[in-house]
């Protein structure tokens, strides 16, 4: 029962707050417009201002104690999307759609929903780990879904624009310069550390509610099968997996959470507009993201509960 507590207290605050989301659009509180700025002050302020915050603040002797779960959460993710590669074009013969599914089986939420997920499960001092997870897994995750769509729309994949677009997405840059600012041993006086503080407590309250304002689950009948699917895969089979190979491999405690809380994830948000830019699917990409958003409450929680029991963290 305690663990079922657990598993609620960390998956319910984050149902309320979609549902907060939606109840804001439907009651037409802000329009369209205003949540499209809103999330872009989440991607292009809080979210790095957390990042630098934390990293510049973080004990850089406990690097090699993360450098393990790093590396496993790099190999996994690049096994993840050579497995859908292979897999992927066999079951489905239109290119707009193939990009787009290998995308969503690669790409998760980790800066949201996983970071969320994360700091429900472990306490301040460790979650540092967390973000030095999502140094990793962020410009991965953006490289392999740009690459992805530019070979499945047959354009030949142009180097230097993939770096440039990796390098300047800013919570690499976030991560970037807080590793910086410690290794030079720079430490951020406290007027400017606490207006970063205060940006960086906005993060996941906000990106949930902006997330259940832009729900839509428009046309699914149509798309059923291939929801389906790749929901099974991205919310249940992968994560099972590769957390069965963790603990295996003797992953456990807050090196597990931070593979948890990377590989539960449902689609990234930001799948949608890079799926719209480079000539995806954008109906199957949007749906893609509400309808694993939306389950993944519930397949998170029953990991959670799992977990506890099992003893894994």
């Amino acid at each position: 029962m305690q663990n079922l507590l657990l598993a609620a207290e960390v998956v319910v605050p984050l149902l309320v707050l979609l549902a907060v989301g939606a109840l804001v659009r439907a009651c037409g509180i802000v329009d369209a417009a205003t949540l499209t700025r809103v999330n872009r002050l989440i991607v292009y302020v809080a979210l790095p201002s957390k990042c630098l915050l934390s990293l510049s603040e973080s004990d850089l002797s406990r690097l090699s104690e993360s450098a393990p779960v790093m590396l496993f959460i790099a190999a996994g993710i690049l096994l993840v999307f050579l497995a859908a590669e292979l897999i992927v074009p066999r079951l489905c013969s239109v290119p707009a759609r193939r990009g787009v599914l290998v995308q969503a089986l690669t790409r998760g939420n980790d800066a949201v929903f996983g970071y969320a997920v994360a700091s429900s499960l472990l306490p301040a001092l460790e979650l540092q780990q967390y973000l030095l997870s999502m140094a990793v897994s962020t410009p991965l995750f953006n490289t392999l879904g740009v690459l992805t769509l530019e070979l499945n729309r047959g354009d030949r994949v142009r180097f230097w624009p993939l770096v440039k677009k990796v390098a300047t997405n800013p919570l690499s840059l976030g991560c970037i310069a807080g590793l910086l600012l410690n290794v030079l041993g720079v430490r951020l006086p406290r007027v400017l550390a606490s207006p970063l503080q205060s940006l960086s407590e906005l993060t996941t309250p906000l990106a949930f509610i902006v997330l259940g304002s832009q729900l839509r689950f428009s046309s699914l009948y149509s798309n059923r099968k291939a929801l389906a699917a790749l929901s099974f895969a991205k919310l249940a089979l992968v994560p099972a997996i590769v957390l069965a190979v963790a603990m295996l491999l003797g992953f456990s405690g807050a090196r597990l959470v931070c593979i948890f809380a990377i590989f539960t994830a449902p689609v990234a948000l930001a799948s949608f507009p890079l799926a719209c830019e480079y000539g995806g699917d954008e109906h199957l990409a949007g749906e893609l993201v509400a309808v694993t958003s939306v389950l993944a409450i519930v397949t998170v929680f029953f990991f959670i509960f799992t977990m506890k029991q099992i003893g894994g963290f």
